[in-house]
């Protein structure tokens, strides 16, 4: 059982400035009257940092998260540590409120398999992606076989890409072929699967090795990353089911090219025709919660990511479902996320009050941890305080009086 009360709720840890001094490790406190403070030496690191999340964000379990995982250039060595450092935090903070966390990776696609008309979908375009001239990639599309592709949107990218190809003549080769990437990466997307993140934590090289690379750009695969989630946002928004909110979670380069982050605003720009209709339906200011879009860009220093603040300031009030985090791969590195890492990755895209609270309040929120290993959901079970909640509660249930037992001595 957590030591819930050993955290002071949100509301005052989030909007006023003295809570930052009141759990002071300095400030004294009386064991034999109240919970010692989060920031007290009493706790250890791993309590300090995941307790809050215990206490105060069971909100999330509202929520299915997906997370993009980047294994090509866009990221150097340094920033996939820091990737895996992330995914490695985001299991401990699942296994707290027990929620479900998926994995999806636009770098690889499934081997063969027994569906020979999906094959043939996926065949084409493998070899679209392989093919190293303009000429070979209209008749490669123009020979495709008629079936029903599981994805109508993705084809229809292509379609249109392809209709720029024989227009735009003057187009080499290569820029032929860069134009059709993001288009031909998204509709191969749809013969993968996700994993569960504990699975992936536990088998990543495994589960790469039983899968086909594929033969695309770095950034032709993040323009399709965001496609693929405008394009499920939409739908998400325009169904009157009410399937479970989802929150997607993008690891990201600190900077990227301004034409890729140009193609990318104008798949964000699909989503805000459906989402205005709601909030107008709705009649009111509140966020629309139904899908949730996560930035997190890692940057060498304390400030950055101006490309993916851009996208987080697009909309305001209801029509605000992106969130951006910039964070210090330095420091991450060296210290690991803290307290306040958790709320903001999360559920940033989807609370207004984690969203505008960050941005009022980002001195008193401890992002990083203090202490530079991996804090674990076991490592805070062992927490004194947790111990002393224990013991007090059997103190208690030994006093009680046993059920049916009469105070009188019966004569």
């Amino acid at each position: 059982m957590g030591c819930l009360d050993c955290f002071p709720s949100k509301a005052s840890s989030v909007d006023t400035d003295e809570s930052a001094e009141n759990h002071s490790i300095d400030r004294p406190y009386a064991p034999q009257t109240m919970k010692p403070p989060p920031f007290a030496p009493i706790h250890n690191e791993s309590c300090r940092v995941l307790g809050p999340w215990e206490s105060d964000w069971e909100k999330s379990r509202n929520y299915r998260y997906v997370i993009y995982y980047i294994d090509n250039a866009l990221l150097p060595k340094n920033k996939k540590k820091s990737q895996d450092r992330i995914l490695e935090h985001i299991y401990q903070l699942a296994d707290v409120q027990q929620l479900k966390v998926w994995v999806k990776c636009l770098d690889y696609t499934s081997k063969p398999g027994q569906d020979s008309e999906a094959e043939d979908a996926k065949q084409l375009y493998k070899n679209m992606l392989s093919a190293t001239s303009r000429v070979d990639l209209l008749r490669l599309w123009d020979a495709r076989p008629v079936t029903q592709d599981r994805n109508q949107a993705t084809k229809d990218e292509i379609a249109t890409a392809i209709e720029t190809l024989r227009e735009e003549t003057e187009l080499d080769d290569l820029d032929a072929k860069f134009q059709l990437e993001p288009a031909v990466v998204a509709a191969l997307s749809s013969f993968n699967q996700g994993w569960i993140l504990k699975d992936f934590l536990e088998n990543r090289q495994n589960i790469f090795n039983d899968l086909e690379p594929v033969n695309a750009d770095g950034d032709s695969k993040l323009q399709a990353q965001f496609f693929l989630q405008c394009r499920a946002t939409f739908i998400n928004l325009t169904s009157d089911a009410a399937a479970k909110p989802t929150v997607t979670i993008n690891i990201l380069p600190d900077v990227v090219a301004h034409d890729v982050a140009n193609t990318i605003e104008q798949h964000f720009a699909v989503v805000d025709i459906p989402l205005k209709r709601r909030v107008d339906e709705a009649r009111s200011s509140t966020r629309q919660d139904r899908s949730g879009i996560q930035l997190i860009s890692l940057g060498n220093m304390d400030k950055g990511g101006t490309q993916w603040s851009h996208f987080d300031d697009r909309n305001k009030g209801g029509m605000d479902i992106t969130d951006h985090l910039h964070l210090n791969v330095g420091t991450l590195d060296k210290l690991g996320p803290g307290p306040w890492f958790g709320p903001k990755a999360m559920l940033g895209s989807v609370d207004h009050d984690v969203d505008r609270a960050t941005k009022r309040q980002a001195k008193n929120h401890a992002l990083y941890s203090t202490k530079p290993y991996q804090v674990t959901t076991a490592e805070m079970e062992t927490c004194v305080c947790r111990r002393q909640l224990a013991d007090d509660q059997d103190i208690s249930m030994g006093q009680m009086e046993p059920i049916g037992k009469s105070k009188t001595p019966q004569t």
